[in-house]
């Protein structure tokens, strides 16, 4: 069977329908042929036994007319029946004559037969082959998209690269409302803001830390106006990176834009986190700067104080030991512990994050009376995307909902059908012990 490659002047649609008219199986399959072949071989047999039969019957007929006409008188007598077995050997011979034509049409039947089958044949060859070439190039197709993926990936680039992906909350004057366009943040709080991410999950900008380094974050030097907090990103997929500020700015619920179509390819990401210089040197270990990455689908692994010199009662953070957090020496902590028993409501972990050398520890023990916790050892990036379900409380459905809830009026423009019934109740801030023994 041959296939036509011609080129025409035709849209890619068409094209395609062509090609996949093409691939279609014709009606009948091979056994279908192989089966209409035997029929006909068999209908052929019988017209040649048939064919036989009928020669046999001319011959006897044939001698016994000859032998009606030895004798004048005997042929006289039997004239009506000699006519008459002359009139069935006419008709014999007749029949005879179809038969031997039929075999013949049948043999010329079975040859097509044969022909068509060696085509379906060829043809089903070259169907597999295609099917073959396409499973192979899905299969090229998809390891590409999953290594994409695998690139873009926040958990696997957190144990990859050995960084945590940390978000700065900015409140107040340094407040940069002007990044975005889809929700109006001017006058939210820290909290407000919080449970924006965590009801929303809307495309936010992230910094990369590599533990053991002064890498910035994107509202250093401001700690009294944005209250020092923010929150570690434990899953999501980035969508555009760059080794410094890249100005990304939110213009929907669920679209944050950037400039620039190489800070959205996925081999940039890598060097973002190196911050490589354009020589290929991994610029991080010596950097005090920080890097943007634009990550969808965000997930809070929950919420970090960035803890500065001079913080609490000692200058240096120890495993299990308790540390007091209390007014004096011109420092006050009374809105820094209001913030505390927020978190305590939401149920969200809350890490110390020191910015001596970035590394962050888990607070533990937590006494909202006493204003004191106590942190566990330095936790790693991958411990921080591998926290145990336990620890994620605050990402299930009802605690979604709450979140909806306590911010209704400030984020009611983008919220789904769905999220607009989730009016507040009063139970969205209900202030319930957490299980685990983060809270007292």
């Amino acid at each position: 069977m041959t296939f036509s490659m011609e080129k025409a002047n035709i849209t890619d649609s068409e094209e395609e329908s062509e090609e996949q008219e093409l691939l279609k199986p014709p009606k009948e399959t091979i056994d279908d042929l192989r089966s209409m072949k035997e029929f006909a071989q068999s209908r052929k047999e019988s017209s040649e036994r048939l064919f036989e039969m009928k020669q046999k019957e001319i011959e006897r007929l044939r001698e016994e007319i000859e032998g009606k006409k030895e004798g004048i008188i005997q042929r006289i007598f039997e004239f009506k029946k000699i006519r008459e077995m002359e009139r069935q050997l006419g008709f014999q011979r007749e029949v005879g004559e179809r038969h031997e034509k039929d075999a013949s049409e049948i043999q010329k039947l079975i040859g097509q037969y044969d022909g068509l089958i060696a085509e379906r044949e060829h043809y089903d060859a070259l169907v597999e082959e295609a099917y073959a070439e396409n499973d192979a190039f899905d299969e090229r197709g998809k390891e590409a998209v999953l290594e994409e993926e695998r690139k873009r990936d926040i958990a696997n680039l957190a144990k990859e690269h050995g960084v945590f992906f940390a978000h700065d909350y900015v409140v107040g004057d340094g407040m940069p409302s002007a990044n975005n366009k889809a929700i109006n943040t001017r006058g939210m709080d820290l909290l407000d803001l919080l449970d924006t991410d965590l009801a929303l999950a809307p495309p936010i900008a992230v910094s990369s830390l590599h533990p053991g380094t002064r890498e910035g974050l994107f509202h250093d030097g401001s700690g009294k106006r944005s209250g020092g907090f923010g929150c570690f990103v434990s899953a999501g997929r980035v969508t555009a990176a760059g080794r410094g500020d890249i100005g990304s700015v939110a213009i929907s619920r669920y679209e944050r834009v950037v400039f620039g179509e190489e800070l959205k390819k996925a081999d940039n990401i890598d060097e973002a986190i190196k911050k490589d210089d354009f020589d290929g040197k991994s610029g991080y270990e010596e950097s005090t700067s920080y890097n943007e990455l634009v990550v969808q689908n965000p997930e809070i692994a929950g919420v970090y104080i960035r803890w500065e010199e001079g913080d609490g009662n000692q200058s240096a953070l120890a495993d299990n030991a308790e540390i007091t957090l209390q007014n004096g020496n011109g420092r006050g902590y009374d809105e820094w512990w209001e913030t505390i028993g927020g978190l305590k409501m939401r149920n969200i972990p809350f890490f110390i994050l020191d910015r001596s050398n970035n590394t962050t520890r888990l607070a533990h023990d937590i006494d909202m009376e006493k204003r004191t916790f106590k942190v566990t050892p330095v936790f790693t990036p991958e411990m921080m995307v591998s926290m145990p379900g336990i620890y994620k409380q605050h990402t299930d459905k009802e605690e979604r909902r709450k979140a909806v809830m306590r911010i209704f009026d400030k984020v009611s423009g983008v919220l789904t059908e769905e999220e607009k019934t989730f009016e507040p109740d009063g139970s969205e801030r209900d202030m319930t012990t957490s299980p685990y023994r983060l809270y007292e």
